[in-house]
């Protein structure tokens, strides 16, 4: 013989499931902005690197300036690599390290 259980509105586990649906879609509108956040604080980062530094690893100010242009919903580090790479193959062709 099986026991069938119901669960009311009010029940402990129907408040908690509702509780941890709040949280994720609380999460789902407050990740981007804290990764947003972090990915600005990593171009500020490099802005305090000097010219040199920055032509080490394939950057200029410029580019750190387009970077910061870009929407707050893109992540501005990937246009970063981008044009890294693009100079790293168009200098001299593939470099094998």
């Amino acid at each position: 013989m099986t026991s069938k259980t119901t669960t009311t509105m009010n029940s402990p586990e129907v408040r908690f499931a509702a509780l941890g649906h709040a949280v994720a879609a609380l999460a789902m509108v407050v990740w981007p902005l804290v990764a947003a956040i972090k990915h600005r604080r990593v171009l500020t980062d490099l802005a305090d690197l000097d010219d040199r530094m920055l032509a080490d690893i394939g950057l200029t100010r410029t580019d750190l300036c387009d970077a910061y242009a870009e929407p707050l919903w893109q992540e501005p580090t990937s246009l970063l690599a981008r044009r890294a790479a693009e100079r790293y193959t168009t200098a001299d062709g593939p470099r094998t390290p």
